[in-house]
């Protein structure tokens, strides 16, 4: 259905080239012909055409192959067109017209051979992929690639490359790995697609050292979080060698730890997480904000409360509300018992489900119903909402959640979630 769209598409920008073909024809010096021709109707202006003697100028004759196809002769246009070309080779813009007539028809296999012609004389992106597409939608891979590969990476578009990547993929994963790392090298929206191909592509193969190499400077970039999640879906695929590639990627970027931490506990490459989590576990004097954010994911994440309770017994009065979280998630209220120094009114004001969770267990409904409300509208995480809202069950505040839940977008938003 996607390519099916993405034809109809390339089939409305042919008919605006068709419409324009002309401008790229030499001009035609009985400009009072033409503007004759312009006031006439379509059928007049084409009998016209047909009664003048000779060759047609270009101008007049591709005139000519327009008004037929607009009545609906695509047979005789074309062949208007085809006689046009031999008069006129270097003009890319006929087998453009060609393709849009081939197109209409259904005859795709002759589209792609004409849109091939008109690249073959005046290399355009805009043709390149047009053709790509019918390529594609035929399931000719061969040519395609080989379009592909023709033009330098840097001229492709982000889903050119992407598709290169792929094409390649099939035939020889090396080639594949380091066009796929010079690809995600030049940026753009397809980066993160491009860095998950890298890294199976890598491990696939075995060049590990590629990868480490490339999510060296991938974790260097204004986007690293955003690649560093990339990186750690593949690396999760192959969790034996997770562990070894991340431990060497952050040997090379330290500064990139906590980034990496994140992403893979969120990608559920736990193993490969945990060692990464020492050097903060070992060091003195109080965790940066970065380092508890990640160490709170991986607990969030993997249910290993370890690290975190060790960063809270050293530098308790650092930490954020939200580290708080995870025991809440994975204990209920009771979890934050032994962190109840902790429990100021400035931290829980900071973490609304924190307050909620605290208030219930001491037995403040009321309390909790604020917070909770009020958690709700921050955005919360709905399965950890519920889990708090869970223990106002019996109190009556639980179905005033519900009741309020109808009229109010952010509350229903948690019981959906």
């Amino acid at each position: 259905m996607i390519l099916r769209r993405e034809v109809l598409l390339a089939l409305g920008a042919l008919t605006l080239a068709f419409g324009s073909a002309a401008l790229w024809l030499r001009p035609d010096p009985n400009l009072g012909t033409e503007a004759d021709l312009a006031a006439l109707p379509s059928a007049e202006a084409l009998a016209r055409l047909d009664r003048m003697d000779g060759p047609l100028a270009p101008q007049l004759a591709y005139r000519q192959a327009t008004l037929a196809a607009e009545a609906g002769d695509m047979l005789r246009a074309d062949t208007l067109l085809a006689e046009l070309a031999d008069r006129t080779p270097e003009a890319a813009a006929i087998p453009v017209a060609r393709a849009d007539l081939a197109l209409r028809r259904g005859d795709t296999a002759a589209a792609a051979g004409h849109l091939a012609n008109a690249h073959a004389l005046a290399p355009d992106p805009e043709v390149r992929a047009r053709l790509g597409l019918l390529l594609r939608r035929a399931g000719d891979t061969e040519a395609e690639r080989l379009l592909l590969t023709a033009t330098p990476l840097v001229e492709l578009s982000g889903a050119e490359r992407l598709r290169r990547v792929d094409l390649l993929a099939q035939l020889d994963a090396e080639s594949a790995l380091d066009d796929a790392v010079a690809a995600a090298a030049l940026g753009g929206p397809e980066s993160p697609a491009l860095v998950e191909r890298a890294t199976a592509l890598a491990l696939t193969s075995g060049r590990d050292s590629v990868l480490i190499a490339a999510a060296e400077a991938w974790l260097g970039r204004s986007d690293a979080a955003v690649l560093a999640r990339s990186l750690a879906s593949g690396l999760a695929l192959v969790p034996q060698r997770a562990a070894p590639v991340a431990a060497e990627v952050i040997a090379r970027h330290p500064a990139a730890r906590a980034i990496l931490v994140t992403a893979l506990a969120e990608a559920g490459a736990y193993g490969a997480a945990r060692p990464l989590l020492r050097p903060w576990l070992e060091a003195r004097g109080a965790p940066d904000a970065s380092t508890w954010r990640a160490v709170t994911a991986y607990a969030e994440r993997s249910g290993d409360l370890g690290a975190l309770e060790s960063l809270l017994r050293r530098a308790p009065d650092t930490a954020p509300a939200a580290a708080l979280l995870p025991f809440v998630r994975y204990d209920g209220a009771q979890g934050l018992l032994p962190w109840r120094a902790l429990l100021t009114e400035a931290r829980l004001s900071e973490a609304p489900l924190v307050d909620a969770a605290w208030a219930a267990w001491r037995q403040r409904p009321d309390r909790a119903f604020a917070a909770l409300e009020r958690a709700a509208r921050n955005g919360a995480d709905p399965a950890l909402w519920r889990i708090v809202a869970e223990d106002l069950d019996g109190t009556g505040y639980l179905e005033r959640l519900r009741a309020m839940a109808a009229r109010d977008p952010a509350v229903a938003a948690m019981f959906d979630g």
